[in-house]
């Protein structure tokens, strides 16, 4: 088990807030917002941009870190949002 880094006044740790990546299936996306009023990190918004069904969409803000709660995940009616570990997620992202 790796060791982890220094606590936030939220008891999430350094390391958890830089282990996980959000995928978002933009086209399953109708753009609801749940996903965006339950992100604690505020690391999804909606797009500015419109989405195959005509829907805005959400989207990672890069300034920001997902903790991997998984609210974003849990909230999603439409199952457009998958969490992975970075390292997975870098893997997907080079094959895909």
């Amino acid at each position: 088990m790796s060791e982890l880094k220094s606590t936030d006044n939220k008891g999430v740790s350094q390391q958890a807030r830089e282990s996980f990546f959000v995928e978002i299936k933009k086209d399953k996306c109708k753009g609801c917002r749940l996903c965006v009023e339950y992100c604690p990190t505020k690391h999804l918004g909606l797009s500015k941009e419109f989405n195959k069904k005509g829907r805005l969409f959400a989207r990672i803000n890069e300034t920001t870190n997902c903790i991997g709660c998984g609210f974003c995940f849990a909230m999603c009616p439409d199952a457009a949002i998958q969490i992975y570990p970075k390292d997975e997620g870098r893997r997907m992202r080079e094959e895909g």
